[in-house]
């Protein structure tokens, strides 16, 4: 069990290193890695998925940052730096298995109801121009939006995150630059053989 005192410490060292310029640089990326080696220290998995996409078969695992909340660009760059991904969804049936793992883990911490994933629209308040922003590839699928989602709020939510409303967990646009949210990530490993 981590220390509150480390942990303390942990999350004061990342945010100074994020307000200190680019997250993704290579001073930052250490600091952070001092205090969490791995991203089995950083983050606590939550699920896993088997799917295939034409020939390639793949598994997902998926993770939820524990000790800190970032912006979008910040979640995508925390999670690049232990060779993770922001967790996308390949299609509709992918996607319907990832709201059951979060229905069976509840995995978010108390008094949060949103968490960032990968996705972006250049279209603020579209509910079809969006995308995958690891790929560059349009979600090729109509999204299961929240009640009154999207609503381009203050006119800048361009960004995509999973939150979770009445019990259900669906798609809501937000602000790309808030640090209120935690975030998920996911490590992809393709096959082509059985899995």
């Amino acid at each position: 069990m981590i220390s509150k005192l480390f942990l303390l410490a942990a999350t004061s060292q990342l945010v100074s290193s994020l307000s200190h310029g680019s997250y993704g640089d290579h001073e930052s990326s250490s600091n952070l890695h001092t205090f969490f080696p791995s991203y089995d220290a950083a983050f606590a998995e939550i699920g896993r998925y088997y799917g295939q996409v034409n020939d390639w078969k793949y598994r997902k695992v998926y993770f939820i940052s524990k000790y800190f909340k970032s912006s979008w660009a910040e979640a995508k760059a925390i999670c690049r730096s232990f060779d993770l991904e922001l967790a996308t969804f390949e299609n509709l049936v992918e996607f319907t298995n990832f709201q059951k793992i979060l229905k069976a883990a509840n995995p978010f911490p108390p008094n949060i109801d949103m968490v960032h994933v990968d996705g972006m629209t250049p279209n603020t308040g579209s509910t079809t121009d969006w995308y995958w922003t690891n790929s560059g590839v349009k979600i090729p699928y109509t999204l299961q939006w929240n009640p009154g989602q999207p609503d381009n709020a203050g006119g800048q939510e361009a960004c995509l995150t999973i939150r979770k409303y009445g019990g259900d967990y669906a798609f809501n646009d937000y602000f790309c630059s808030e640090r209120t949210t935690y975030f998920i990530c996911q490590k992809t490993e393709l096959f082509h053989e059985e899995i």
